[in-house]
């Protein structure tokens, strides 16, 4: 089951998403439209989570310090039950928050036993890269998909991740 409660560390926070975080108008339309297809507008965003809120969720990363919005993940309950989720995405803020938050959100999924995958077009390298650096782990590729996974120990073992809590609590 998906935490109810805060998922954060001592410089970023994931809210559950609300529409006057405008994460849309953050991206271009070219780069929402590799995050999320057929849906052009905060109002429609905010409608289809609203109306599919068994089957989505979607979340907006905030630096601490000054609440400033950074990203924003939405998870994709993958067997019904909270227990296998994809997640998908993109941000706008500093790289090195970006991935600070995305490794916190990960690892809580995984504390809580749910697998955790994603997917995307072989024609989105930034988001190839940035899943992989993080240690996602490819495991099926079709004609234009690749499809990844990642566990505690790819998290854990990835250069970034060890870079991430070095530089910051090290």
């Amino acid at each position: 089951m998906l935490p109810e409660t805060l998922i954060a560390d001592n410089l970023v926070r994931w809210d559950n998403y609300a529409p006057s975080d405008g994460v849309v108008s953050r991206f271009t339309k070219d780069d929402w439209d590799s995050i999320v297809s057929s849906i052009n507008t905060e109002d429609e965003w905010g409608r289809f989570l609203e109306e599919n809120c068994h089957f989505f969720r979607c979340y907006t990363l905030k630096r601490i310090s000054d609440e400033e919005p950074l990203a924003m993940v939405y998870l994709v309950n993958e067997d019904l039950n909270w227990g296998k989720v994809s997640i998908h995405g993109g941000g706008w803020g500093a790289t090195s928050f970006l991935f600070r938050g995305y490794a916190v959100m990960i690892r809580r999924l995984l504390s809580l036993e749910i697998k955790v995958q994603t997917h995307t077009s072989l024609n989105n390298t930034r988001a190839i890269r940035f899943n992989r650096a993080i240690g996602f782990v490819p495991y099926r590729y079709t004609d234009n998909t690749v499809f990844m996974w990642i566990s505690q120990r790819t998290l854990t073992s990835s250069k970034v991740y060890k870079w991430l809590y070095e530089k910051w609590e090290g």
